[in-house]
């Protein structure tokens, strides 16, 4: 299974598992692009439930503590946090955040 068609395929649904499966094949390497494109992917998926229509003027800031997101359009509300959240996953172990 190749990264893009993996990425793809857990963009939704289940999150990658280590045993078992075309995943648990890949080398380390291989399993971060996975999981960070289907992070990705997750992430654009949500925003779009949120109404936001366009990634224009999307900015990422990294810091010490978390990549931060400023998403112009984007409702400051509780059901936006939430479905937010729900997608962070392959994100966050991708990039190794808490």
């Amino acid at each position: 299974m190749g990264v893009a068609r993996a990425g793809v395929r857990y963009h939704r649904g289940s999150e990658p598992r280590e045993q078992g499966g075309p995943f648990s094949k890949l080398s380390a390497d291989q399993k971060k692009r996975v999981r960070a494109l289907a992070g990705v992917l997750r992430l654009a998926r949500a925003l779009r439930k949120c109404g936001v229509a366009s990634g224009a003027g999307l900015r990422a800031e990294k810091s010490s503590e978390a990549i931060v997101l400023r998403v112009p359009g984007l409702s400051d509300d509780v059901e936006s946090a939430s479905r937010l959240r729900q997608q962070n996953i392959c994100l966050k172990i991708a990039f190794r955040c808490r």
